[in-house]
């Protein structure tokens, strides 16, 4: 499976946008199945003459016959998600930094209560709009999605909540964090789910889980990989396979760090 991965290069961008997936359709490809990790990004994506169906956390993809372009939002999920293709399908994906997604002039939507919007509008004209770069070559499009983001930039203060998302990085106690902010538990939870669609306690344990990946180079052994995020081995252990049902050996053979799709594939 031949993914394109593309990172911004306009600075401002940068800040709030992770990278853009491209895939192109292929009939010939048969069926492909993958499982990617939780993550504390936002995925917009946008497929071309296919329909999209969730099922348990699982996304399911299907030709369709009609000329038709459907956008998925993945605001949220805890465990692995597994999506699987009766062939590749033309598809384009927007990640989006924790709280990037608000920096745009995207239309409503409520990440407290679905954890993923099928049939999504992520801008009014994103159906015009993606029809046209469909057409295009890999890079065409990265450089025609980039511009069409810029146009879509508002001015928005999140200030708030980056100290709050920076203070649940840096392992400050949840109740220590409510304190300094004088705001409830339940508040800071509500305003978590909100903007990240998931709780303080959950983003934290996805970040630590994404730290021990972009550390995994540097670190000769689990043990000392273990001692940058975690309290003991123990709790790394058992962290890891809450999140991605392996333990730590089995997944760093399973999945190749090198890519930046991290995803587990399956014959």
């Amino acid at each position: 499976m031949n993914i394109e991965y593309y990172k911004p290069k306009n600075k401002i961008l940068q800040k709030y946008v992770d990278g853009y997936y491209f895939i192109k359709e292929d009939k010939q490809s048969g069926s492909v199945e993958y499982e990617t990790f939780p993550n504390n990004n936002f995925f917009y994506t946008i497929n071309k003459n296919t329909i999209v169906k969730e099922e348990k956390e699982n996304i399911f993809l299907s030709s369709s016959n009609d000329n038709t372009i459907i956008g998925s939002l993945v605001l949220s999920y805890s465990k692995p998600m597994r999506i699987f293709y009766t062939h590749l399908f033309d598809e384009i994906t927007i990640c989006f930094k924790p709280l990037g997604i608000f920096h745009f002039d995207v239309t409503d939507f409520n990440s407290e209560s679905k954890k993923t919007l099928i049939d999504y509008n992520l801008f009014e004209d994103i159906t015009e709009f993606s029809a046209k770069l469909f057409d295009l070559t890999m890079n065409e499009k990265a450089i025609g999605l980039e511009k069409y983001l810029i146009s879509k930039l508002i001015e928005v203060d999140l200030s708030f909540m980056e100290n709050i998302i920076r203070d649940v990085e840096n392992e400050i106690k949840i109740e220590d964090i409510s304190t300094k902010y004088s705001i409830s538990r339940q508040y800071l939870n509500r305003i978590f789910k909100k903007h990240l669609g998931k709780s303080p306690s959950e983003y934290r344990k996805v970040y630590r889980f994404r730290n021990s990946l972009l550390n995994k180079k540097e670190s000769k052994n689990l043990t000392e990989l273990s001692s940058n995020d975690y309290y003991d081995q123990s709790h790394f252990i058992k962290d890891f396979k809450s999140i991605t049902k392996l333990k730590p050996n089995q997944f760093f053979k399973e999945v190749d760090l090198e890519k930046d799709t991290l995803l587990k594939f399956f014959d």
